[in-house]
C-alpha cells in the first residue's frame, strides 16, 4: 500500500543467516520404563525425564555425532549425519535410578533449502532453541533463566520474565522473532515456610493456628483450598497432593512390618528415625495428609518448581509489570545479545548464525475516519494521539428509548447511595446523548455471599419475574461466577440484554466511563451510535463469527455467535448456536442456515436488494477453516444460482509476537511510548505468497 505518513519502524525480528542447505535424517522416538513385564513398560511424557534421558542418549555416540543431533523431546529426533544403524535401534539408560529404554526408528529425510515448508521451519526452531531448553526453562515457546527477573505474587507464586523464540519465514527470509515473556511459577519452598507465610505467624504460634483453621471436617481448611492442587514433593520419595492435616508425628502411631519380618507399633517421629534415619524438628506440628492413611511431618514436604496457568488476580499483577515499549526493545535486544546464540555449537555445526541488530521496516500510518453522529460530524483530525475521539457531547446517530430496565448489585463493597448516583449519572449523560432512559423499574441488592448455585437461582428467579425487559445492569464484585451466570441466563436463554459494570466504576463515577457504558448500552438495546464512511458505496454487508469454548474439564457448550451489518451505518443483528456439548468446534457448522437469514434480513430493509460485496471477519483459524467461504456460497446460491457477490475473507489475529518500535522518538506515542494508532506494516517481516499486514489499532 502507499496511503499514510511513513514512518521507519524497528521490529523484534532478527535476520537468520543459512550459509548452506542441509539435510537432516529424522528419526522416530519411543521412551519406556523398562520392566520385567512387556505389558508393564509405560511409556514417557514427563519432558524433564526426557531432556535427562536424552544426555545420556548423546553420550553413546561418538563425537562424530556430537552437537549434530536435535531432539523436540517428544516423537521426534533429527541428525544432520545418519546413526549407526539400518532398521531401528534400541538403548537401556539408567536415569534417576531406574532402567529406561529409547528405540529410535528411521522415517524420512528433509532437505532445508530456499523454499521453507512448516516441517523445515520446526527443524530451525529446534536447531535454534536445542541447547536453550538445557540452561533455561521451557514453556511452550518461552524460555526462562532460574533466578533472573522475579517479581514475587504472593501465595507461593513468583513471575519470571523470559523470552519468546520462534523462526519466521518473511519476505527478507528467514528470521529469528524473540519477545518479553511472563510466567508464573510455584517456587521451591518448604511447606512449614508456606505456611507461616499464609498464617502469618513464627513457628511457635503455627500448631494453633493451623488447628483453629477448621472448616467442614479439615483442618487448615484455607491452607488445603489454597495449596490443593499443588504436587508436594516428599523427602521419603514421591508426588503427592495434600488432603489436610492429621496429628502431630509423636501422637500418631501406626503397625509397622520391620524388614527383619517382625511387627511393632512407632509413630511416625521414631519410623522416621529408624527406618529413614531422619531426625524431626518440628514434631510438634500436625503431619499433612496425604491420604490412603498417609501421614507426613511437614518439615519432610515441599512444593516443586511448575509452572501456573495464571487466573484473574495473577492476571493483574502482571498488568502492573507493563513497560514502555523502549524498555521492552531494550529488554528483547538485552536478552538476544546474552544469549549468546551465535556461540552455539549446534548453530556452527548447521552453518546458521543470527544477524543481532533488530531488523528495520518501512511502515505507514493510516488517517483515522471522520465519524458522525446524529448532529455533528468527529473530525479525523480531532481524534488526538490515542486513536480515540471523545463522545460525551455528542448524540447518538440512532439513540433506543429504554422505559423497562432494572439494576442488580452483587458487589458488598457499593453502598446505596454510590449506586443511586450512578443510576442518576446513567440518566443524565443518558439524556445527552439523546438516549431516555426512564426510572429502574427495580434496583435489586444481593451482596451476602453466594455460592453458584444460590447466584444461579437468584438471577433466574428475577429473569422469570421480569420477563420482557429491554435491558439488566449488573454490578459485579467478586461473586463466584457471577458474570457468566448473568450473561447465561440473560443475554443466552432469554434474550434479554445485560450489561456488566465493576463496582469501582459505581463508587468512583466518571462521565467518561459512563458515556462508554452508554455506548454498549445502545448498541446492545438495537440502537447505531455513529457511523463511518466506508470505501464501497455500493450494498455492502460487513460479517463475523467467532466460538467460545468451556474451560478444560467443564462440562459445559461451546457457543459460536455470527454477526453481520444491515445497512450502510452497519446496524447489526447478532445470532447464536450451541456445539454438542463438551465438544470444543472452531467450525461453525450451519454458517450457511445463519448467513442465509442475514442476507434475507439485509435485503428487507434495503429495498429488497442483497450485498454486492461481503467482508467477513474470523478470529486466528486453521487453514481448514477457509471451507466457510463455500458455506457462504451456498447460502447465496439459495438465494438466487447467479447472485455472486465478492466476498473478501479477513483473518485477524492478536496473538503473534511481532512488536513494532518507532526509531525516531518523535514518533513515539503517549506514556507507553507505543507506535502510533493506524500503523501499519505489508512488506518484508510478512509472508511472501500471502496478503498479510500488521496493523496497530
Amino acid at each position: 500500500g502507499t496511503e499514510g505518513r511513513p514512518i521507519k519502524l524497528r521490529t523484534n525480528h532478527y535476520r537468520l543467516n543459512l550459509k548452506n542447505s542441509f539435510t537432516v535424517y529424522q528419526y522416530d522416538v519411543e521412551m519406556k520404563r523398562k520392566s520385567t513385564k512387556a505389558e508393564d513398560e509405560k511409556l514417557i511424557s514427563n519432558k524433564t525425564l526426557m531432556r535427562k534421558m536424552f544426555l545420556i542418549l548423546q553420550s553413546k555416540f561418538s563425537d562424530v555425532y556430537k552437537n549434530k543431533i536435535v531432539y523436540n523431546f517428544s516423537k521426534n529426533l533429527y541428525s544432520l549425519v545418519k546413526l549407526p544403524f539400518e532398521k531401528s535401534a534400541t538403548y537401556e539408560l539408567n536415569v534417576e535410578n531406574g532402567i529406561f529404554l529409547i528405540t529410535l526408528k528411521p522415517i524420512n529425510q528433509v532437505t532445508v533449502e530456499k523454499f521453507y515448508q512448516s516441517l523445515e521451519i520446526q527443524i530451525l526452531d529446534l536447531i535454534l532453541t536445542h541447547n536453550l531448553n538445557y540452561s533455561c526453562i521451557n514453556v511452550n515457546r518461552s524460555f526462562f533463566k532460574e533466578g533472573n527477573d522475579r517479581f514475587d505474587l504472593n501465595f507461593g507464586l513468583e513471575l519470571w520474565k523470559g523470552a519468546y523464540s520462534s523462526v519466521r519465514p518473511s519476505e527478507l527470509g528467514l528470521t529469528w522473532n524473540v519477545d518479553s515473556a511472563n510466567a508464573a511459577f510455584f517456587i521451591c519452598q518448604d511447606l512449614i515456610e508456606l505456611a507461616k507465610y499464609h498464617y502469618n505467624c513464627d513457628i511457635p504460634n503455627l500448631r494453633n493456628a493451623i488447628l483453629g483453621d477448621k472448616k467442614e471436617g479439615i483442618v487448615g481448611y484455607s491452607f488445603v483450598e489454597a495449596y490443593k492442587n499443588r504436587e508436594i514433593k516428599t523427602k521419603t520419595g514421591g508426588f503427592r497432593k495434600i488432603r489436610g492435616f492429621g496429628p502431630d508425628p509423636v501422637s500418631h502411631k501406626f503397625e509397622w512390618n520391620k524388614p527383619d519380618g517382625t511387627k511393632t507399633t512407632v509413630s511416625v517421629a521414631e519410623y522416621l528415625k529408624q527406618h529413614y534415619k531422619i531426625p524431626l524438628r518440628f514434631s510438634n506440628l500436625p503431619c499433612i495428609d496425604l491420604g490412603r492413611g498417609n501421614y507426613l511431618p511437614m518439615e519432610l514436604c515441599s512444593t516443586e518448581l511448575k509452572t501456573k496457568k495464571l487466573d484473574e488476580r495473577t492476571q493483574g499483577m502482571i498488568k502492573r509489570t507493563a513497560v514502555p515499549a523502549p524498555d521492552r526493545m531494550k529488554y528483547i535486544d538485552q536478552w538476544t545479545k546474552y544469549s549468546n546464540i551465535n556461540q552455539d555449537p549446534v548453530l556452527k555445526e548447521y552453518n546458521i548464525d543470527v544477524n543481532l541488530r533488530m531488523v528495520e521496516v518501512d511502515g505507514r500510518v493510516l488517517e483515522p475516519p471522520d465519524v458522525q453522529y446524529k448532529t455533528q460530524k468527529i473530525n479525523s483530525k480531532n481524534i488526538g494521539e490515542k486513536g480515540q475521539w471523545d463522545h460525551r457531547n455528542s448524540k447518538f446517530y440512532q439513540p433506543i428509548k429504554i422505559e423497562k430496565w432494572i439494576v442488580i448489585n452483587f458487589a458488598f463493597r457499593v453502598k446505596n447511595d454510590a449506586l443511586d448516583s450512578f443510576i442518576n449519572a446513567l440518566l443524565n449523560i443518558g439524556e445527552k446523548h439523546g438516549i431516555f432512559m426512564a426510572d429502574p423499574l427495580d434496583v435489586i441488592n444481593e451482596t451476602r455471599r453466594m455460592d453458584d448455585n444460590m447466584t444461579k437461582n437468584i438471577v433466574t428467579k428475577i429473569m422469570d419475574k421480569y420477563k420482557g425487559i429491554q435491558l439488566i445492569v449488573v454490578i459485579f464484585g467478586g461473586t463466584t461466577n457471577a458474570y457468566k451466570i448473568v450473561k447465561t441466563q440473560g443475554d443466552l436463554i432469554n434474550g434479554i440484554p445485560t450489561q456488566g459494570v465493576e463496582d469501582k466504576n459505581v463508587n468512583r463515577i466518571n462521565d467518561q466511563t459512563i458515556s462508554n457504558i452508554l455506548l454498549k448500552i445502545n448498541c446492545k438495546v438495537g440502537g447505531t451510535n455513529f457511523y463511518i464512511q466506508l470505501l464501497f458505496d455500493g450494498p455492502l454487508m460487513i460479517f463475523g463469527a467467532d466460538v467460545t469454548h468451556p474451560a478444560p474439564g467443564e462440562a459445559s457448550d461451546s457457543i459460536a455467535a455470527v454477526v453481520g451489518s444491515l445497512d450502510k451505518e452497519c446496524s447489526a443483528r447478532l445470532y447464536a448456536q450451541k456445539s454438542k456439548k463438551g465438544q470444543a468446534y472452531e467450525m461453525i457448522h450451519n454458517l450457511d442456515e445463519m448467513f442465509y437469514d442475514l442476507l434475507r434480513t439485509h435485503a428487507s430493509l434495503n429495498q429488497n436488494r442483497f450485498p454486492k460485496k461481503i467482508v467477513f471477519y474470523r478470529d486466528g483459524v486453521s487453514e481448514g477453516q477457509f471451507s466457510l467461504i463455500n458455506k457462504m456460497r451456498e447460502a447465496c446460491m439459495k438465494i438466487n444460482p447467479g447472485y455472486k457477490p465478492g466476498i473478501t475473507f479477513v483473518v485477524v489475529q492478536k496473538r503473534h509476537h511481532t512488536r513494532l518500535f518507532p526509531v525516531d522518538p518523535r514518533d513515539e506515542n503517549g506514556r507507553s511510548k507505543n507506535v502510533p494508532p493506524g500503523t501499519v506494516v505489508d512488506k518484508d517481516i510478512v509472508t511472501k505468497d500471502m496478503f498479510d499486514f500488521f496493523l496497530c489499532s
